[in-house]
């Protein structure tokens, strides 16, 4: 754990900087399943590939800008439902910009459960193949 602090000003900064990320020019949003080693579900940003056997499930587009500051957390306006394009079980999410950099993951959440602040709540976890998802709410802090 690192020491260093940065002001709520600084941090407002980054958050604006992820959220033009994630709207510039067409950034998205992957929907993944979980991978097949257990402890390896999801990757960490570093890795920069999905774990074995977890599969994209759908896609979200978000639009420009892709949320406003609430409180020093970054919340992302919702983008249109995304086209299932496989079967599945939501489990995590990968963020990235408009050359397909990743720049952030997080857990999904299902509607209703307790969220926290690397969650990306979607309406369902259970995605059926030519179906649609929406995004409920995220939040980046």
């Amino acid at each position: 754990m690192s020491d260093f602090k940065i002001s709520v000003k600084h941090n407002d900064a980054r958050l604006v900087g992820g959220g033009s990320l994630a709207g510039f020019n067409g950034g998205t949003m992957e929907v993944w399943s979980a991978g097949t080693t257990p402890g390896n579900e999801m990757p960490t940003l570093a890795e920069n590939a999905p774990p074995s056997g977890a599969t994209q499930l759908a896609t979200f587009t978000f639009g420009n800008p892709a949320g406003s500051l609430v409180s020093n957390v970054l919340v992302l306006t919702p983008p249109a439902d995304a086209l299932i394009t496989l079967s599945g079980t939501a489990y995590w999410v990968r963020f990235l910009d408009s050359e397909d950099d990743p720049w952030g993951i997080a857990r999904c959440k299902l509607e209703g459960d307790t969220v926290t602040e690397a969650s990306v709540v979607l309406s369902q976890l259970l995605l059926y193949l030519g179906g649609s998802v929406r995004f409920v709410s995220g939040a980046l802090g």
